[in-house]
């Protein structure tokens, strides 16, 4: 079957990664070079993702038992993040305060601020440096992938098998379908994730003393919440970010949704590649 997928820029309820350009590559080209200039200026990914901090502790830092280097260290970093990302983010504040406090309650992925989107945006691109070596050596490699990325003009025949949800390639013009391809292509094992527990195949693999590595597409809030969940149980997981977020949690109904085909392959091959 011939795949016919495009990515037609898409406008979230509060980020789109296309921001006025025809594709979502310019704000990758803005966060690798982002993450460059912070890995050079402060050592590491690793030392970066410590003054940050965003994925170890939800945002949530008690600023007055911070050093006073680290406050000033997260001052530059924000004023820099805020300068490169705030064309990704212009709808957040609008949806934020569309919020009753009852959403906010039901659902804390959905008051993400402007600020906690642009760390993540930086800490996604500097766990996948992190992880890629661990992930490559896993013993199995499995991807989660977001059924909103499903062909919504048709029924989707995908079936329970093994861990999850399976693609069968019923549509050419889905992501699922071009995604489940790629994965494949790269030795990692795609599902769309309905009802799979990662946490009792981390259990069940690590019994038998193998290392479990995943492979996450989300939106950023959820992609987040998705590697803190690997995060917790040192599990080596790799994401990439829709390029907007459209599923029913923030507009109520599924609407047509994209990510960046060749970004994920360049996170595919740099894993294989060692870089």
């Amino acid at each position: 079957m011939t795949l016919l997928i495009t990515n037609t820029p898409v406008e979230g309820r509060t980020y789109s990664l296309f921001a006025g350009h025809p594709t979502s590559g310019e704000y990758y080209r803005k966060i690798r070079a982002l993450a460059d200039d912070f890995t050079v200026r402060f050592g590491s990914a690793e030392n970066v993702l410590s003054i940050t901090g965003e994925f170890r502790n939800s945002g949530k830092k008690l600023w007055k038992f911070i050093r006073s280097a680290d406050r000033e260290n997260m001052g530059l970093i924000m004023k820099r993040l805020t300068g490169e990302l705030s064309v990704f983010t212009v709808n957040t504040e609008n949806y934020l305060h569309s919020l009753s406090w009852l959403d906010k309650i039901r659902d804390g992925r959905l008051s993400t601020t402007e600020d906690q989107y642009h760390r993540i945006m930086l800490e996604v691109e500097l766990v996948n440096r992190i992880n890629k070596t661990r992930f490559q050596r896993a013993d199995r490699r499995i991807a989660l992938l977001p059924h909103c990325l499903r062909d919504l003009s048709r029924e989707c025949r995908s079936a329970k098998e093994g861990f999850d949800v399976v693609c069968k390639g019923c549509s050419g013009n889905c992501f699922i379908h071009a995604l489940n391809d790629l994965l494949l292509k790269y030795r990692v094992e795609p599902f769309i994730w309905m009802e799979g527990s990662f946490r009792k195949l981390y259990l069940d693999m690590k019994k038998e003393n193998q290392v479990l590595g995943i492979f996450g597409i989300a939106c950023l809030a959820e992609l987040k919440s998705g590697m803190e969940k690997c995060l917790k149980y040192d599990i080596p997981a790799l994401g990439i970010p829709l390029d907007a977020n459209r599923c029913a949690r923030w507009m109520g109904d599924f609407y047509p949704n994209s990510v960046n085909m060749e970004e994920v392959e360049k996170l595919l091959k740099r894993m294989n590649d060692n870089f």
